[in-house]
């Protein structure tokens, strides 16, 4: 710390290693089944948990999450391959209704969200993970989305801008 700005340094080659499952997780295989009445992640509290989840030796060949926030539903059916950690390419079909926004907002780090009501949102993306740039640049797919009936509230430019667009 000099002066409140932290310092990078450059991690020493040898201390870079490519990231990979550990070798049990590798030869594994598994055809997983959880259900659960309540649970809670993160403080992030949800109902009736279905799990299903096919593993095949570091390839989550499919999986299929079913659960419920309050009102809300969310669904979500994909796949995904963990043999290479550092570039996780994925697949997921996501089926969210009337999910309440201020729920969501603290997992993704967001103390207080500019809007709030439901939230619906329906599609499929494929992509693979990494950097944030290079998981926004390797999306596709398509996603609809729909926000409310809610409240936005003004903070600052931003407000200002989603008021003036949805003014519109």
């Amino acid at each position: 710390d000099k002066g409140g700005h932290m310092e990078k340094k450059p991690v020493p080659e040898e201390k870079v290693r490519r990231a990979e499952l550990p070798p049990l997780a590798r030869k594994l295989t598994a055809d997983l089944q959880v259900k659960a009445d309540r649970g809670q992640y993160v403080g992030f509290q949800f109902q009736n948990l279905k799990l299903n989840l096919l593993y095949e030796r570091g390839v989550i060949k499919n999986y299929d999450i079913n659960f419920e926030i309050d009102d809300g539903h969310i669904a979500t059916k994909g796949s995904a391959d963990l043999r290479h950690l550092d570039h996780i390419p994925f697949t997921v079909d996501p089926d969210i209704n009337a999910l309440p926004l201020e729920k969501v907002a603290p997992l993704i780090g967001i103390d207080k969200l500019p809007l709030n009501g439901p939230m619906s949102l329906k599609g499929r993306m494929r992509g693979h993970t990494g950097s944030s740039k290079e998981l926004l640049a390797s999306l596709n797919g398509n996603l609809n989305a729909e926000i409310g009936p809610g409240i936005l509230s003004k903070i600052g430019k931003v407000g200002d801008l989603f008021a003036k667009i949805l003014s519109m």
